[in-house]
């Protein structure tokens, strides 16, 4: 059984009816309180580059969890999202947030679950039909804020594999992860490809 979980800034399946100004004044929210709510937690997340191993994941033997970006796909054991979420040391790097609805995800039976994040390759029309097919507008933003920290922590920790769109192949070598600093103090970690392309980033300090 496979579970598509369509994400915006946020992400997942049912109808929900909400009007379209209050919808992308949510998608905006959102990422600010994450961000405040972890700020404190983020300094970890800041290193001045790091060489990102992968692992080989069987996907016909392991349960994984597929996070769809524009030009990639990231593949992470299933088991390996809910251990470290569960893990008391890790919470330095994740917070002291819920992270129900997605260790909740990650109980069901589901051998492959894709989390597709929908603003990276969709347009706004495109975004707002696709929200309201399957969007439950909540479940969508929290599944996303919960997997924001941790999906960049499993990469830092080489425990990920990625297939580039691009090249139809998986990538082993030449992936990178690097701070960097933007206008007013802000402050990002991106991951990098071979080529130089940021497919994933996460902010970890505020700007002014």
């Amino acid at each position: 059984m496979n579970t598509c979980l369509c994400l915006g800034s946020c992400h997942t399946k049912r109808n929900f009816n909400c009007v379209k100004k209050t919808m992308n004044i949510k998608f905006l929210i959102t990422p600010f309180l994450l961000i405040v709510t972890y700020n404190s937690y983020c300094q970890d997340f800041e290193i001045p580059k790091k060489r990102l191993t992968t692992i080989f994941i069987d996907t016909t033997k392991e349960k994984v969890f597929i996070y769809d970006l524009q030009i990639v796909k990231i593949y992470f054991k299933q088991q390996d999202i809910t251990d470290f979420i569960l893990n008391p040391k890790n919470k330095n790097l994740i917070g002291q947030g819920s992270y129900k609805d997605l260790l909740d995800t990650l109980r069901t039976s589901t051998k492959n679950i894709t989390l597709l994040n929908i603003p990276d390759h969709k347009n706004n029309a495109e975004l707002d039909s696709l929200i309201r097919i399957y969007g439950d507008s909540i479940k969508l933003q929290n599944l996303n804020n919960q997997f924001y920290f941790v999906g960049a922590a499993l990469m830092l920790d080489g425990a990920f594999m990625i297939y580039s769109k691009e090249q139809k192949s998986f990538i082993t070598k030449g992936l990178i992860a690097t701070s960097h600093k933007g206008i007013l103090g802000q402050r990002s970690l991106d991951f990098y490809m071979p080529q130089k392309q940021k497919y994933y980033y996460i902010i970890t300090t505020l700007g002014e």
